[in-house]
């Protein structure tokens, strides 16, 4: 995975990603493909996201993409969305 995080003011954007070799686009993603979503998060909130993925891609032995994949599903699940 590639990711260029730009700090700007205690947020951090993402401008470029690169999952598995998988193709990523930002709008409207035809099937087989990947978007991209964007979050605006404290530095620390940023280091504790990357942790987490570390920590479950190292226990599981899945990979990042599935790992973030899981992680937005349970997200989902648990605002009922």
């Amino acid at each position: 995975m590639e990711v260029w995080a730009v700090p700007t003011r205690r947020l951090f954007l993402f401008t470029g990603v690169k999952m598995d070799n998988h193709p990523v686009t930002d709008i409207n993603p035809s099937e087989g493909e990947l978007a991209v979503i964007k979050f605006f998060v404290s530095p620390q909130q940023y280091r504790a996201f990357q942790r987490c993925v570390w920590l479950q891609v190292h226990e599981t032995g899945c990979s990042q993409l599935e790992v973030m994949e899981k992680m937005i599903d349970e997200i989902l699940i648990r605002h009922a969305c």
